[in-house]
């Protein structure tokens, strides 16, 4: 579902520089593009990823099919991505925006369908071959959408977007059971806009939810935390006179989440927020020039890979996009090269990482004018595989998704 208020997530201006600290052990170093199935002549785009093991992952998006959006949904086996059937329940536009994964026989992927010209909230669940659609429920006539779903295992998930009440969206949370998806009550910090974009789960009893509320001056970052019973708001990161927005989090325990989007102390800029059980912290901005930061997956405490893209300049037309991938050690961050498709725009909207050493990126690319899915694998060498000795000496293992 498109961003509906605010500002949404724009092209960052960092003008302080491009150096980046040396490249240190955070996790992978290196990006190779995976080739991805696409349907018919028109766009086609990925907007989530969830994996559960280097060898299965899924992924979710939209195709265009010259009429309306359909949902798109693709799986890697460890060898190829395979475009799996999905169903469009909607009347009009259909997209999938999330999808969370708890094995390669179980998964829930959550968006909006449009009915009758109006979006409602969308969940199909994968259980191995087939996706299905899963009644959800909507707080009343008006617009709602998810945005995302975390699960923690196939009897519990938390799935977070917004919905309009009197023209102005409202937070929107629900939770699955094993059996039933339930809206859950979830306040609002101002009686102006309000949403979320992002959530991640650890336990049925802890969840954090991210997204923006409009102050009535400026955009601020929506912080919830969900304790099993009741979501309540966490306003350690507002602040006055300044916009700030959270696009995605990953939560690895109840003391250690790590969030990205953006904020302008002048120009807009990334933000990277950190939270140790106790507040929120704002990292140090990874320097790039024109760099914009969508995704985020951490597997340790000190093991973060941030995925989005930066817009290169003349003489290449403006709004040309190449992919961007960093990795952070808690500390220090660190670039990871990483492929683009073509001249054209490139772009990472999520990443997924089950090791340090194993996570992959979707978004997609231009063809013309004409979006295409895009898909890398991002790895580092594993320390714990043997080293391999040859005529040549001792080789550095290869791991590879």
């Amino acid at each position: 579902m498109k961003k509906i208020f605010g500002a949404g997530l724009v092209a960052v201006l960092m003008v302080l520089g491009t150096g980046l600290p040396a490249p240190v052990s955070a996790g992978v170093d290196s990006g190779s593009l995976m080739p991805t199935p696409d349907v018919g002549t028109l766009s086609n785009v990925l907007t989530s990823v969830s994996c559960v093991s280097s060898s299965w992952c899924a992924a979710v998006g939209n195709v265009n099919t010259g009429v309306s959006l359909q949902t798109l949904a693709m799986v890697w086996d460890g060898s190829v991505w395979t475009r799996t059937v999905s169903p469009s329940p909607g009347s009009g536009d259909n997209s999938l925006q999330s999808v969370s994964c708890v094995s390669s026989t179980w998964c829930s992927a959550v968006g909006y369908a449009m009915v009758t010209s109006v979006s409602r909230t969308l969940a199909l669940h994968w259980d191995g071959t087939t996706w299905s659609v899963v009644s959800t429920p909507n707080v009343d006539a008006s617009i709602h959408g998810l945005s995302s779903v975390s699960c923690v295992s196939e009897n519990f998930c938390v799935a977070v977007g917004d919905h309009f009440e009197i023209g102005r969206p409202r937070t929107l949370t629900m939770t699955w059971d094993g059996s039933t998806w339930t809206i859950v009550p979830s306040p609002n910090v101002s009686a102006d806009p309000n949403g979320f974009y992002s959530v991640s789960c650890v336990s049925t009893t802890w969840c954090t939810a991210v997204g923006e509320y409009f102050d009535g001056s400026t955009v601020q970052p929506l912080i919830m935390r969900w304790n099993g019973s009741a979501w309540t708001i966490d306003s350690g990161l507002a602040a006055a006179s300044m916009y700030r927005s959270l696009t995605s989090v990953s939560c690895t325990t109840t003391t250690m989440c790590a969030a990205v989007g953006s904020h302008s102390p002048g120009s807009m800029q990334t933000m990277v927020a950190t939270w140790d059980g106790r507040g929120w912290t704002i990292e140090a901005d990874p320097l790039i020039a024109g760099a914009v930061l969508s995704s985020v997956s951490c597997v340790l405490p000190a093991s973060c890979t941030f995925v989005g893209y930066h817009d290169i300049s003349a003489p290449v037309a403006p709004g040309d996009r190449r992919t961007t991938v960093l990795t952070w050690d808690g500390s220090n961050w660190s670039t990871v090269p990483s492929p683009d498709v073509g001249s054209s725009s490139n772009t990472l909207t999520a990443v997924s990482c089950t090791s340090m050493h194993f996570c992959i990126a979707v978004g997609n690319f231009m063809v013309g004018t004409i979006d295409q899915t895009l898909a890398l694998s991002l790895t580092s060498p594993d320390p714990s595989v043997p080293l391999t000795v040859g005529p040549g000496g001792t080789v550095p293992p290869t791991f590879t998704g």
